[in-house]
């Protein structure tokens, strides 16, 4: 009856029993019915492997349930990855990547009375939408939308929405990155790198900090912002480990980066996606290119892992 965590040793948990329509978890999906914490060694070591299964690996609907995923990798779903509703969620150094089969696949859903909050993740290479908001409550920091097959981010009948030092990148595709209907946005020190689209009721308050790439189409009005970036001047690189004890992935800027102290310093989060202090200069979106310490490990396993194979670092 009461709150369980659920510790993870590093290493790719394969989900087997195959199915669905039911709520039990008797099959396909692991059914979130009471209050949980998931906790894994980082999105690079520790992995939720659902290929085969036919549903995401995650449903929580349970009206008044608390869910906490942290360091874990969800991967290679059929369908979509994370199915919330209902009760409050809270995502920290996850990995949603390379799930679902086709557009309408939905890497995280949110909907009808969830309360979502996201950390330090990174949402990529789902072959539909990667994060799609309706009729609730969300706040994102620190986190990567990228290259997912449809829209990076849609919201829809929020009833409330802010996304600070995001970073929401595929100007490859033809899909608009943020998508809006009957909702506000609230966006501060965010980079788009694509573009916006405004459905019936849908509107973006920038707060400021806010960088735009290659167009004008997200209403970015504040002076601190910045639009009309061209793809060289924005420079993100590609989406790789780029350090941190969480194992997301992000897109570090280049030394010349337009997101280079394009943020708003009153906005500024003391931190970025990967766990590194933001400097006096603090950039737009997720990560900040910065001389500072980056966050490590020594041992993948706890203490327990004698052999240095399975170390990330042999020297302190």
């Amino acid at each position: 009856a009461d709150a369980d965590r659920i510790l993870l040793s590093g290493g790719t948990y394969r989900l087997t029993l195959a199915g669905g329509g039911e709520n039990d978890a008797a099959t396909g999906d692991l059914d979130i019915k009471k209050d949980v914490e998931i906790l894994g060694l980082g999105a690079n070591l520790t992995r939720i492997d659902a290929q085969g299964m036919g549903e995401q690996p995650i449903q929580s609907s349970n009206p008044g349930t608390d869910l906490v995923l942290r360091k874990l990798a969800f991967q290679h779903s059929d369908t979509g990855a994370l199915s919330l509703g209902i009760g409050t969620q809270l995502i920290e150094d996850c990995e949603v990547r390379d799930n679902g089969t086709g557009a309408s696949h939905i890497a995280i859903l949110g909907s009808i009375g969830s309360v979502l909050t996201m950390r330090r993740t990174t949402v990529a290479g789902n072959t539909g939408t990667g994060v799609q908001l309706l009729q609730q409550a969300a706040s994102l920091e620190n986190v990567t939308i990228s290259g997912n097959g449809a829209s990076e981010l849609l919201v829809a009948l929020a009833v409330g929405f802010s996304c600070t030092h995001c970073t929401i990148a595929d100007p490859a595709d033809s899909d608009a990155e943020v998508t809006v209907f009957d909702s506000t946005l609230e966006l501060a020190n965010t980079i788009v790198a694509g573009d916006c689209v405004l459905g019936s009721g849908g509107a973006i308050d920038s707060l400021g900090g806010n960088v735009e790439s290659a167009g004008h189409t997200c209403p970015f009005d504040q002076a601190s912002d910045t639009v009309d970036v061209t793809s060289g001047a924005l420079a993100l690189g590609v989406l790789a480990d780029n350090g941190g004890p969480g194992g997301t992935r992000t897109h570090l800027p280049a030394a010349a980066s337009a997101a280079d102290g394009a943020a708003s310093d009153a906005l500024c989060l003391p931190s970025d996606q990967r766990g590194v202090v933001r400097e006096t200069n603090c950039e737009s979106g997720a990560v900040e290119r910065t001389t500072a310490v980056i966050p490590s490990f020594l041992f993948v396993d706890d203490f327990l892992q004698g052999g240095t194979g399975a170390w990330s670092l042999t020297v302190p």
